[in-house]
Formats: structure tokens, sequence, C-alpha cells
């Protein structure tokens, strides 16, 4: 697969859907390269959060990029709260994403 995509490739980025750790891992070794995920909006220019590239865990998509300071704002009208501790099976807070940066 690596020598399809002309033998030199090295790292890849997928910024879509969350890829499932074990599809992750596998396309990691067909491609014989690292993918880093990451996550943005077109109102940040793309990219907001990223994964490390010397992060191995996957099915995340990283911490906050440098430059950008994050904040989770509640939204009481659809119940969603940055002290919600349990959400469907994960434990996580909720709310509307907030970015600023210079």
């Amino acid at each position: 697969m690596r020598n399809a995509l002309g033998g030199n490739v090295k790292v890849m980025t997928c910024g879509s859907a969350p890829i499932k750790k074990e599809v992750l891992d596998f396309l990691q070794i067909a491609f014989s390269a690292r993918i880093l995920e990451g996550y943005g909006m077109t109102e940040c220019t793309a990219l907001a959060f990223a994964v490390d590239k010397e992060d191995p865990s996957g099915g995340h998509v990283g911490g906050v990029v440098r430059g950008l300071e994050v904040k989770l704002i509640d939204i009481p009208d659809m119940n969603y709260f940055s002290t919600d501790k349990t959400y469907q099976q994960f434990t996580a807070p909720r709310g509307e994403i907030c970015l600023r940066g210079p």
C-alpha cells in the first residue's frame, strides 16, 4: 500500500469523523505511516485540535493547537452543560466549543 502512494509517505492526517482505534491501527500498518487525527471548523481556518505526533494512542482528536484558547459554553436549551459527567456510555462534559486566538 505504501508503494501505491509513491513509497515516501511518513504521516497522513484525517479530519473527518472519528476513526475507531482498530481501523486506525490497521490503516497505519497498511500504509506503513503514522495517521494523525484532528478537529476544526471553517471559522478557525480548519485545524483547532490535533493529535501529537508522539502520541501512540488512538480514538481521540488530541489537544488544542498552539495559539488557540478553548472554552466549553453551557447550552441550557439543549440540556448540554460543561459540568455533565456522562453522555450515553461516555464520561464527558458537553456544550458549545468556543475558540479564540490571535
